[in-house]
């Protein structure tokens, strides 16, 4: 799997990470002071991000992230 920390998608950097598949999971990352938490799935050893949740909020923005990976543990 490509390690995504620093990957750059549409000017926001990747700084977190949760893939429990490695094929696929959930992101975090930044650009200038907006926040954006993605689901990825990898294709070819180049990742597909979808979904995205945008905030300025940091503190929101963990929020989501915590909350859309205890359901994806959850639901396995």
């Amino acid at each position: 799997m490509l390690n995504l920390i620093g990957y750059v998608n549409a000017g926001y950097t990747i700084f977190c990470v949760f893939a429990p598949r490695h094929d696929r999971g959930l992101v975090i990352a930044k650009r200038e002071n907006e926040y954006v938490v993605w689901y990825f799935n990898m294709s070819e050893d180049k990742p597909d991000f979808y979904w995205g949740h945008y905030s300025p909020s940091y503190k929101l923005t963990m929020e989501v992230f915590n909350s859309k990976t205890k359901t994806w543990i959850e639901e396995d």
